[in-house]
């Protein structure tokens, strides 16, 4: 007998159920920009952003841990719908995510397989964004080569002769051929700006990835299991299985991207903005899965907790939304009112209750998928098979953007 729909894809194209679920969360961004064309490139640029990085962990990681590294990178770009929906800016990460993929597949193969397409793309990257892109892949990829047992020589010689130093020739090609106020406009704003300090990237990681944030709190802050609890799971827990030899070098890449990353911009670069810690979204969705599913392994409370908070928030959006579609929207009206100390939050609140009070048959039909995702909420809860309901989780939380972005851009 064939497997339902979604366990067929999970177990045999589990790349194609990761698009679907990205294709879907991410039809928001299609309204960010008025100018279609750049639109289309951005979401299709996020699409591929989102596949390529499944398939580099896919191919290196067990199947559950790195579907569920593409689930959180997916909730990290939905939290974030508007502010990297912008073609420049997405092509810039994916250019950046290539070229780091394609280096680590260099020295994976022995230094058989050439990083032409990396070379391409961290050109396009340092030609897109500044000079600092093809310094950052240098540091990230000695660094990474010397760790893993490679002679600090041969590294240095890779790296500069033939990793960095094509690309820093056709950049300043480039920079050669392009009118004068374009080179003149990036020194200008290199010299003049000041530095923006790390506590500012790494406060927007915490927003991107908001509801991981809180579901690492409710395991800090005494949700563990009783003392009888403790005693039964030790003695039917699974025997530690240690990674593997690819494993162990897919996290120590990822750790020292996302280090090299953060210092490297906070010192070095002045320009602000998400777009230049983007690239580093899958490794730290990675680090993010795999204590996600330490935790439904061994501290199924805080999972169960998690859902039902994040179902009750949804049930709240509920409230709101029916109340304002049968024209008793004034029982929020007080709720709203609190924010009258800020001029944006209270715009905000503006253009939530035009959305929510008038609301249009795509608004219906959002709420309806809304509804699925808490029912199948509550239905895994009642299972207690804590991997789905981490997944369902997920879809909630994707229903919720979803719904919220939607009725946002339907308002504006």
């Amino acid at each position: 007998m064939r497997p339902p729909t979604l366990q067929y894809l999970y177990l045999q194209k589990p790349l194609t159920l990761i698009l679907i679920i990205a294709a879907l969360a991410l039809l928001p961004w299609l309204a960010v920009d008025n100018d279609m064309s750049y639109t289309i490139v951005t979401y299709f640029g996020a699409l591929a952003f989102v596949g390529y990085s499944f398939v580099f962990m896919g191919r290196r990681l067990k199947l559950p841990e790195a579907f569920t590294t593409s689930l959180v990178l997916i909730t990290a770009f939905a939290t974030q719908c508007g502010s990297v929906a912008l073609w420049r800016d997405m092509s810039y990460a994916l250019c950046m995510l290539i070229a780091a993929v394609s280096f680590f597949k260099w020295e994976e193969s022995k230094w058989k397989q050439f990083p032409w397409v990396g070379l391409l793309m961290l050109t396009l990257a340092s030609v897109l964004k500044g000079w600092f892109s093809i310094a950052l892949a240098a540091l990230v990829f000695t660094t990474y080569a010397k760790m893993v047992g490679n002679p600090f020589k041969e590294v240095i010689k890779r790296t500069a002769l033939v990793a960095t130093l094509p690309a820093i020739v056709t950049a300043l090609v480039f920079l050669f051929i392009a009118p004068y106020p374009f080179w003149n406009g990036v020194i200008k704003g290199i010299s003049s700006s000041p530095v923006i300090p790390v506590i500012y990237y790494l406060s927007t990681l915490i927003f991107s990835f908001i509801p991981w944030v809180v579901y690492s709190l409710f395991s800090v802050f005494g949700i563990s299991p009783s003392a009888a609890e403790r005693r039964r799971k030790k003695e039917n827990r699974p025997p530690v299985v240690e990674p593997t030899g690819i494993e162990r070098k897919v996290y120590l890449f990822s750790g020292i991207i996302i280090a090299y990353t953060l210092i490297g911009f906070s010192c070095f670069m002045q320009k602000s903005g998400l777009i230049f810690i983007v690239p580093i979204f899958p490794f730290v969705s990675l680090f993010i899965a795999r204590y996600a599913t330490f935790l439904t392994e061994y501290r199924t409370r805080v999972t169960r907790i998690f859902g039902y908070v994040l179902l009750l928030f949804s049930l709240l959006i509920n409230a709101v939304f029916l109340a304002s579609a049968f024209g008793m929207g004034y029982m929020f009206q007080p709720a709203s009112g609190l924010a009258g100390g800020s001029v944006l939050l209270a715009k905000l609140a503006e253009i939530a209750e035009s959305a929510l009070s008038s609301p249009t048959p795509l608004s219906w039909a959002l709420f309806s998928v809304l509804l699925f995702a808490q029912g199948t909420t509550v239905y895994q809860l009642s299972k207690k098979v804590n991997i789905k309901i981490l997944y369902s989780c997920i879809g909630l939380y994707l229903a919720i953007t979803l719904f919220f972005y939607a009725s946002f851009f339907l308002a504006l």
